[in-house]
């Protein structure tokens, strides 16, 4: 794993924002964060490896559950500093000793993926003038990389931006902060803050007020056989979608569903005999009028990608 915190752009013709990724230079390499220290913490049900940086403002957790097929990797980022006055974009990246080539897939709004050729357009002759930028592509559920010995895929739990710009490499950029805007509509960089900002003119001068904002988010990394990264990828994406969701009180509860005098009772009930196939996922369940409910199955591999 290695980490990119690369500088924006700051030619006057195009800067990096809202709606336009731009190196500073159009074959900028990594400038890679320091690793700092590493605990390890372990128990029969799991095991996890922090990681702190000599940029204090990247941690990563590394986590991995007795009998689940994946690691996960947290990472927290931010404030991202900008006193020496030079924006950065913040990118997690992966080297493998897969043979991936110029190949590399992601997925279309979480539903098909689409094969992504690095330096590549299938309609079109390509003159690049952009190869870091030009490769990036949305990724809002998962990326992945094969060859015929192995596969890796990668699931996010929030859309952001992915490539391959080497063979056996996957990278997602995970944060941003710009102090220039791109021209692009917006009227302003992307410098989120804790606190919010002033009213704009001509009641205000639109200024930030705070810390530049924390991010935390979820890497889901799967390894698999030959010519499988889909398969990987989807076993998982509906699963990192919808994690979940565990509340928890700090007030005592006196509750029995044996008690006739609780106000409020928690059933419990299923219209199903068994548990859904696990090629077989639940996409809509609503009442729609009140004698009629709709239901929506879906596959959860597209052709081809399941065994």
């Amino acid at each position: 794993s290695r980490r990119r915190v690369s500088d924006v752009d700051s030619r006057p013709d195009q800067n990096s924002g809202a709606y336009i990724f731009r190196p500073t230079v159009p074959n900028q390499k990594l400038v890679l964060a320091t690793p700092k220290s590493a605990s390890i913490q372990q128990n029969e049900q799991f095991a996890e490896i922090q990681t702190t940086f000599e940029e204090s403002w990247i941690k990563q957790v590394v986590r991995l559950v007795k009998d689940k097929p994946y690691v996960d990797v947290e990472f927290t980022i931010g404030p991202i500093p900008i006193a020496d006055g030079i924006g950065k974009e913040i990118v997690t990246r992966w080297d493998t000793s897969i043979s991936s080539g110029d190949l590399f897939y992601t997925d279309s709004n979480a539903r098909k993926f689409m094969k992504r050729k690095r330096s590549y357009r299938p309609t079109w002759e390509l003159e690049e003038f952009e190869p870091v930028a030009g490769n990036y592509y949305p990724v809002n559920a998962g990326i992945y990389i094969e060859d015929d010995a192995a596969s890796m895929a990668i699931l996010v739990d929030r859309s952001e931006g992915g490539s391959s710009l080497e063979s056996g490499s996957v990278e997602l950029m995970v944060h941003r902060r710009t102090l220039a805007d791109d021209a692009r509509g917006v009227g302003e960089p992307i410098n989120e803050t804790d606190i919010g900002m002033t009213p704009y003119p001509p009641y205000g001068r639109a200024k930030r007020l705070g810390d530049g904002i924390v991010i935390k988010g979820v890497h889901r990394i799967l390894f698999g056989k030959r010519n499988a990264g889909a398969s990987l990828a989807r076993s998982q994406m509906d699963e990192m979608f919808s994690s979940p969701l565990v509340f928890a009180s700090s007030e005592p509860v006196d509750f029995s569903l044996d008690n006739d005098d609780n106000d409020n009772k928690v059933v419990h009930s299923s219209a199903l005999l068994s548990s859904l196939p696990k090629n077989v996922m639940l996409i809509t369940l609503a009442k729609i009028e009140s004698d009629t409910i709709l239901l929506r199955l879906g596959h959860q591999y597209a052709e081809g990608e399941d065994d």
